[in-house]
């Protein structure tokens, strides 16, 4: 890991104690670095010193004055509004390609929720303005925005095991967890699009994420062999409801059983949804993507000076 002297982002640093000592994170995001690419690594917090001692450990990482998605959405509940439909948009895209590039290293995130993703809008050095026009290759300087995964605790190597195997949750769960967590069937990929779920969900709706059951029902209230979770409240009036349907069926029917592969597959369709949408929607009069970003640039300035 790079020496804490030689961090210099914005002269803070995040440091993160835990107790009893864990090693498993720091080792973890040692791990991704060395295995994605360069230019994806600005996905994950960087760690840049680990001390480890008998009864606790301190772990040092970049301090992000911008906040989480969580932030941002309370901000905006606070406010009495709510996230922008083309930011939402924005950084669910942004969190379903990094989550995608974890995967295709073998790492499960293990847990994904909105106060551990962190908003990335950093500028481009070698850009003298970054352009309105959203471009999902990351040309004119988009690929500066997007999301920093954070909080790797429950974080799972899947090159250290048998392909498919299933895990089970070593932690107290709650209703924020994905469904297979919560019983013997045990979770694989489907931990991880379940998280990103809910973070879309909070984005939308300001709020945890609610389930209810689509399964058709036979005679006798029996459940059919397909059960569909989808979100327990709908879209706002005016947002695109066949994107955001589309969207929770996806994330929240992915089975622990499922093959890897298959899953890949369908995230890549949902993935290019979105930046086929963001496409066609950052230019809009008066809903401009890059417009709105600078509003969430400026919202968290605001946080941090409170």
């Amino acid at each position: 890991m790079d020496d804490v002297d030689e961090h210099d982002a914005c002269g803070y640093c995040a440091l993160k104690v835990s107790q009893p000592a864990n090693a498993w994170e720091a080792f973890a995001l040692h791990t991704l670095c060395a295995r994605l690419s360069p230019t994806a690594r600005n996905i994950v917090i960087s760690p840049l010193v680990f001390y480890l001692y008998q009864d606790e450990s301190y772990l040092v990482l970049p301090y992000n004055e911008q906040g989480t998605l969580l932030d941002h959405a309370n901000g905006r509940m606070a406010k009495g509004t709510s996230v922008d439909e083309v930011v939402a948009a924005f950084f669910v895209c942004e969190l379903l390609r990094a989550v995608a590039q974890l995967h295709a290293v073998d790492i499960l995130h293990g847990n994904i929720r909105p106060e551990n993703i962190l908003v990335r809008l950093d500028d481009d050095p070698e850009l003298a303005a970054w352009s309105s026009t959203y471009d999902p290759t990351g040309g004119g300087g988009w690929r500066h925005k997007g999301v920093c995964l954070i909080d790797f605790r429950r974080s799972v190597d899947l090159r250290q095991y048998a392909s498919g195997q299933r895990f089970r949750a070593g932690w107290h769960v709650d209703a924020s967890d994905c469904p297979s967590a919560c019983t013997d069937q045990g979770f694989r990929l489907d931990a991880d699009w379940y998280g990103c779920a809910t973070v879309a969900y909070a984005l939308l709706h300001g709020r945890r994420l609610e389930l209810r059951d689509d399964s058709q029902q036979e005679e006798g209230g029996v459940h059919s062999e397909t059960t569909r979770l989808a979100p327990r409240e709908q879209v706002r009036a005016g947002w695109d409801a066949a994107l955001w349907d589309e969207t929770f069926d996806r994330l929240l029917n992915v089975a622990p059983t499922q093959p890897d592969d298959e899953v890949e597959k369908d995230m890549a369709a949902l993935i290019k949804r979105f930046e086929d949408w963001l496409t066609q929607h950052s230019t809009r009069p008066g809903k401009s993507l890059k417009a709105a970003l600078n509003r969430v640039q400026l919202e968290a300035m605001d946080r941090a000076t409170l």
